[in-house]
Formats: structure tokens, sequence, C-alpha cells
């Protein structure tokens, strides 16, 4: 099994097979075509997609005996923005940057769009205040 560290080049996925282009360096000098990968889905039925905006960071995979390329996850790494003037300033890699504010773990599961929309589900406390809560 192979596993490589990517950046989304392409989400856009013309006939809808549940694809998405990343440029990986260790793979190929042109952007691969990567199959996302649901961390729920019944059959045809139902399910989550997700599939991740432009220049996201992301882990992909090659299982052995096969060509193609899967979807593993997102990382909150700045990623080299390839072909995009992107500066993202200093400790916002996170959709949230309170997330670790009261016990220095996340105690926060974020929903967010790149237009602004979330679902946030809070569960903070420490000895100093409680913020359990969700919002949307």
């Amino acid at each position: 099994m192979r596993i490589c560290l990517g950046q989304v080049f392409d989400a856009f996925d013309f006939f809808k097979r549940g694809v998405f282009f990343v440029y990986a360096k260790d793979v190929s000098i042109d952007p691969i075509e990567v199959t996302y990968v649901s961390p729920y889905a019944v059959q045809h039925e139902a399910g989550m997609v997700a599939i991740p905006e432009e220049g996201t960071s992301v882990l992909i995979v090659q299982p052995e005996n096969t060509e193609k390329w899967y979807y593993m996850g997102s990382t909150f790494e700045p990623s080299e923005e390839i072909g995009k003037d992107k500066i993202i300033p200093d400790n916002q890699y996170l959709p949230d940057k309170n997330i670790y504010r009261s016990r220095n773990r996340p105690q926060k599961v974020m929903i967010k769009d790149t237009k602004g929309n979330a679902l946030t589900l809070s569960s903070e406390y420490n000895p100093k205040f409680v913020n359990i809560k969700a919002e949307l």
C-alpha cells in the first residue's frame, strides 16, 4: 500500500463519479484522479459526501494490486497552493481558532463550508467555564 500527501487541484466532477484531482509530487508531475471515500455510506441510498475544496492538503492511498488512488482524509496543514496566491495567517489553520481553548485539546465538532455556514457541537468545560451547546 502506498500513502502520499497531496493537494486538491480540481474538485469539479463533470460525470458525477465521486472523483477529484490531486497534485501529489511524489506520484506524478500531473494531477491524478482520486476516488472519494466516505466515512458513512449505505450503497446508493444515503451517506456523507464531503469532497475537499481546491487547495486542501490531503492524504491519498493506493492499495496493492491496483492503479487507483483513494482519498484518506484532509489535513489542516498549509498547502503549497499550486497556482494560487492564498495566504493563511499563522495559528489559523483550524476552522475554529478556539477549538483548544478550554482544555488544550479539541472540545468541539465543527462542520463548516467555504461560505462560513457551520454546525458546531461544543462540549467545552474547565474550572472557569462550561460551554455545552449545539449552534447552527
